[in-house]
């Protein structure tokens, strides 16, 4: 059976994408390893050496994502054991666009 590492970057609680992203992998085979919110890279990368994952999925919905998600990726594609393992982000990588005015048209 395939396994998957499913986490969030270091400062995102948000734990529904995470959830979500559980049901799809395991839909599609996956044996999944859901890490939680607000997981520390270091940790992200112990688990990914103790479990041997096919897959890295990450959820991100704050505002860090962009930032925080480049430094799990450099980090996982600076060790040598986990370089090749593949990985996507998911969810918002950017801080929303603040909301316009209503102008009180239809």
């Amino acid at each position: 059976m395939r396994t998957a590492v499913v986490t969030s970057t270091p400062s995102d609680s948000h734990t529904w994408g995470l959830v979500v992203l559980q049901c799809v992998l395991e839909e599609a085979g996956y044996a999944v390893r859901n890490l939680g919110a607000c997981t520390p890279v270091a940790r992200v990368l112990d688990e990914c050496r103790a479990v041997r994952p096919d897959l890295l999925a990450v959820s991100t919905v704050n505002g860090h994502g962009r930032v925080e998600g480049a430094e799990l990726i450099t980090a996982l594609r600076g060790d040598p054991d986990l370089a090749g393992l593949p990985a996507v982000i998911g969810g918002c990588s950017r801080p929303a666009a603040p909301t316009p005015a209503r102008s009180g048209r239809n």
